[in-house]
């Protein structure tokens, strides 16, 4: 694919297997430094060159510095006790964490970053999140496990996860939370390992 600053007009070229399965992605300008948010679904279909359409998504955050090789967690928990139990989990399993608690910045920081794993507590601004998420493409929604924290539903309940768009829930206060997310990640990565081995298989 091929950028053009809309600062100083300089043709980028970006490898395509680079940005495959990511509708939005930054990049900074080799020559003037500007940094360029390019949404693939709304660039014109020109094989020559793509200008970076302009966007309202916030800039003023870095994309994610996360390790080659390190799995990344997001999470958007505003119950302290369960944040911090959950950061202390994740950063034991060797997660780079990014803890967001308002709606502007997590929806920039969706426009920066994939993520593997996402904490998400039920809020209205969750559901918003929920509904941002399910407008990826498909291989970045299904190589992203979405475990959403309610108090209202039943752990592990289908029907709920499913209408709400999350791949499990979890009732907050049912207990053994940590057991119950050790389970998610396990059945996650059944279905992420069972998804693959069919697709190499057709």
């Amino acid at each position: 694919m091929i950028v053009r600053c809309n600062n100083c007009d300089k043709k980028i070229t970006i490898p395509d297997e680079k940005i495959k399965g990511v509708s939005k992605f930054v990049v900074k300008c080799p020559k003037c430094g500007s940094r360029i948010l390019v949404d693939k679904t709304k660039v014109d279909a020109n094989p020559e060159t793509e200008r970076a359409p302009s966007s309202k998504v916030n800039l003023d955050y870095e994309p994610d510095n996360v390790p080659l090789g390190k799995k990344s967690a997001f999470l958007f928990v505003f119950d302290p006790r369960l944040s911090t139990e959950i950061e202390d989990f994740l950063q034991n399993q060797g997660y780079f964490i990014r803890n967001v608690q308002k709606i502007e910045e997590a929806l920039a920081r969706f426009a920066l970053n994939n993520y593997t794993l996402m904490f998400l507590e039920e809020s209205k601004d969750t559901d918003r999140l929920l509904a941002e998420i399910n407008k990826w493409p498909l291989l970045r929604r299904r190589e992203t496990n979405v475990i959403l924290l309610g108090e209202t539903g039943r752990d592990f309940d289908q029907k709920l996860a499913f209408l709400k768009g999350a791949n499990f829930y979890i009732n907050k206060k049912s207990g053994e939370l940590l057991l119950k997310i050790e389970q998610c990640l396990d059945e996650y990565e059944s279905y992420l390992t069972c998804w693959k081995s069919n697709e190499k298989g057709t």
